[in-house]
């Protein structure tokens, strides 16, 4: 049986150093080249879409290659027949070396043959749209034309944005311009659209070459992608907007049934299972699940048939939905699904609910059919990550194939859970702002309400809470922390047993004495305590966690005094009574994902063996036990130190490790990418070594490939940041690999 990527040069065209190379031989002057988009007829061709750099030029294009060589040599001959521009990299169309690849170099594009006509030549394109309806009575500045691209899919269209001056007047507008043979139908639908929806939709201007080339306003705004992360997307404007759009009575000229969208997505779990092997299981039991929650036929709506994130702007007079390419008559539930499906794969779990209680408020919606939607537009998304070439597709397709299952059987009804080896799990849920708190069975999937004040474990949590005391956090039979405010000061008790509260203490103390040295954190000293009740109180160490830091963009200027704090802090003698420090192991977690999504264990298992091993231990240092930004303050009088009663002996690696994997944590919750915690994690690794730091680089990465692998289980468990889970286990593979230098080409 032959590989997926067994076509042509596919293995070399997905691989940027690879493609280069290849690019070079074939003399186009690549400085580096990136695939960023796939197209695939398994065993038959491949089309990929690259990004081409060569000193300061910057130019996209894509690559066709066959697994038959003659194939691409007709190809060649047919395009030597023919015209072909110019680029700055050379001839527009070649054959790459080997013979089984065609390069195609912007504007020049196999399918979309009027790209070579337009762009390139602003004057002519510029002229071409003064003869749009909205500009024909004008006179459009051909010189004073710009235009930006916006996206472009090879061989299928190009989106763009025109600043034309007509009249001395500023207009801006975006055109679309299809492949040869596409027809009028965008254009009709968009026009009957805006006449019932108006300013909803962006007011068409014209089109072109029978309706190949369709221009509209260009809508000022935010993205609902953008928006939505930022916390300030109006999910009820939208569901009104949706709404409207299926009450619309706008006749359309395709219709689609829910077996067309079954069908779509049967055949992506086909593609991603051809691709992934280890899919198989989970893609069978999600086929089966789908199959069998086939909705009936319903009456048709119109739809906009492609709705998610990336369709909606956030103007300032409302939301305004674009790109009706897709536009069908069909159910109601294909757009509610395939726009909940991308909210749900990011993490979006509330605003998705919100939209969908404001939308039903006006029109029904079918929970059944809802959940079978959701699951073929999270096959969707999968499919996506993976031809969109995503470094952690590999990662994500598992994740939202999960997701899809999950939608099936009935969602969770947890939003955060801590998983325990046995027994019931710790979880909360939230609705409207009020959190409620239980006990989780994974086993039988439910979820009992938990009382902080009758928790039989906490003894000393009731009377707290019932003397004014506000709950921080809280995990039923295990630990709570509550904020009390008197006499002037503000304090923070600790919940515990009795049994671990006599250890806390203990650890505290033990600590403590080491507070007088010199560059030591600053601690939070224990100001009452109650063994019997299990209460513990810490004066309040007023100043920000440099997790809160982090998250508002702030940190970086507080990382080298976190350095040198960590390094005093390791550099005392271990206390007596801190013992050796021992833990759960990465098997562990791995099964408490088998046991709550068990379509990820391979990939999870696949990870964990390219992990590198725990580090040898050299020396024994004071660890923290449990370091993250979380629990570091960044106070006037210093660095200080939260949560001490994890206090161990251990290798000095495994906190500035840990600690290192949370900072490119916090950036992938910024949305900031991995790069830059990395980038962070290593300039905090070189202060701590100049401030005396003794933690060996190699075990510091060690630790943070492996704090990385168990972050990307906890998050699973997370409601708020589950679909950072993939790129977190993605992270962890990344830094298992031993570092390259490429070779200079």
């Amino acid at each position: 049986m032959t590989r997926w990527d067994d076509v042509g040069d596919l293995r070399r065209l997905l691989d940027p150093q690879s493609l280069t190379a290849l690019l070079r031989e074939g003399a186009v002057p690549a400085t580096s080249a990136f695939p960023d988009h796939l197209r695939l007829k398994e065993g038959v061709n491949a089309l990929v879409g690259v990004r081409i750099a060569s000193g300061s030029d910057r130019l996209p294009g894509y690559v066709r290659t066959y697994a038959d060589a003659t194939q691409a040599e007709r190809a060649a001959q047919k395009w030597n027949r023919m015209r072909v521009d110019a680029t700055a990299l050379g001839p527009g169309v070649r054959l790459l070396p080997g013979g089984s690849s065609m390069l195609f170099l912007f504007p020049n594009d196999a399918r979309v043959r009027r790209l070579r006509l337009l762009l390139g030549r602003p004057r002519r394109l510029a002229r071409l749209l003064g003869d749009l309806d909205a500009f024909r009575e004008g006179h459009v500045g051909l010189g004073r034309a710009r235009f930006e691209m916006l996206r472009y899919k090879p061989e299928r269209r190009l989106v763009a944005a025109a600043h034309l001056v007509v009249d001395d007047e500023s207009r801006h507008a975006v055109f679309r311009l299809r492949g040869d043979g596409a027809g009028p139908d965008l254009s009709v639908v968009t026009r009957r659209l805006h006449g019932v929806l108006g300013a909803r939709v962006p007011r068409p201007l014209g089109a072109l070459f029978e309706g190949a080339l369709v221009a509209e306003d260009h809508v000022p705004g935010r993205g609902l992608a953008t928006a939505v992360a930022g916390g300030d997307a109006d999910a009820g404007a939208l569901a009104e907007v949706i709404a409207g759009l299926h009450a619309s009575g706008v006749t359309l000229p395709t219709r689609a049934e829910a077996s067309d969208v079954l069908g779509s997505a049967l055949t992506g779990l086909d593609l991603l299972v051809g691709v992934d092997p280890s899919l198989a299981p989970s893609a069978a039991g999600l086929h089966r699940r789908l199959v069998a929650a086939l909705p009936p036929p319903r009456s048709p709506t119109p739809l906009h048939g492609d709705l998610h994130l990336h369709q909606v702007i956030m103007a300032p007079a409302g939301p305004v939905v674009l790109d009706f390419e897709r536009a069908v008559s069909g159910p109601a539930g294909h757009d509610l699904g395939t726009l909940v499906a991308h909210l749900r794969a990011d993490g979006h779990d509330a605003w998705s609910e919100a939209f969908l209680d404001a939308y039903a408020r006006t029109r029904a919606v079918d929970s059944a059919d809802l959940a079978f939607f959701v699951g073929c537009g999270l096959v969707q998304r999968a499919l996506l990550a993976f031809r969109s070439l995503r470094p952690e597709w590999q990662a994500t397709t598992p994740h939202l194939i999960e997701l899809a299952r999950q939608e099936l059987d009935g969602r969770r009804r947890w939003d955060v859970a801590f998983p325990r080896r046995s027994g019931p799990w710790p979880a909360w849920t939230e609705t409207g702002g009020v959190r409620r708190y239980g006990r989780w069975d994974p086993a039988h999937r439910t979820l009992a309400d938990a009382e902080p004040h009758d928790d039989d474990a906490l003894p000393g949590l009731g009377p707290l809470l019932d003397h004014g005391g506000s709950l921080v956090a809280y995990r039923p039979g295990q630990r709570a922390v509550v904020r009390v405010e008197g006499e002037g000061a503000v304090r923070f008790v600790k919940v515990v047993s009795p049994h671990r509260a006599r250890g806390l203490v203990s650890r505290a103390l033990a600590v403590g004495q080491a507070a007088a040295t010199p560059g030591f954190p600053v601690l939070a000293p224990i100001v009452d305590a109650c063994v019997e009740r299990g209460t513990v109180a810490f004066a309040e160490l007023p100043g920000p966690t440099l997790r809160d830091l982090f998250l508002a963009g702030e940190g970086d200027d507080a990382l080298l005094a976190v350095a040198g704090a960590v390094a005093a802090f390791q550099a005392v003698a271990v206390p007596k009574g801190i013992e050796t420090g021992s833990g759960s192991t990465l098997n562990d977690w791995v099964g408490f994902v088998s046991g709550h999504a068990p379509g990820l264990t391979p990939s999870y298992q696949r990870v964990l063996r390219i992990l590198p091993r725990p580090p040898v231990v050299e020396r024994l240092a004071l660890a923290h036990g449990d370091l993250h930004d979380g629990n570091v303050v960044v106070t006037d009088l210093g660095v200080g130190l939260l949560d001490l009663d994890g206090v161990v002996a251990a290798d000095p690696a495994e906190d500035v490790g840990n600690l290192l994997a949370h900072l490119v944590l916090r950036a992938l919750q910024r949305g900031d990418g991995p790069g830059l915690g990395r980038d962070q994690g290593a300039r905090l690794l070189a202060a701590y070594q100049a401030a005396g730091g003794v933690a060996r680089s190699e075990a510091v990465a060690a630790v943070a490939a492996r704090a990385l692998f168990r972050l990307a289980c906890v998050h699973l468990f997370r409601g708020r940041w589950h679909s950072l889970a993939p790129l977190l286990l993605h992270e962890a593979a990344l830094s298992s690999r031993p570092v390259v230098t490429p070779a200079v080409l």
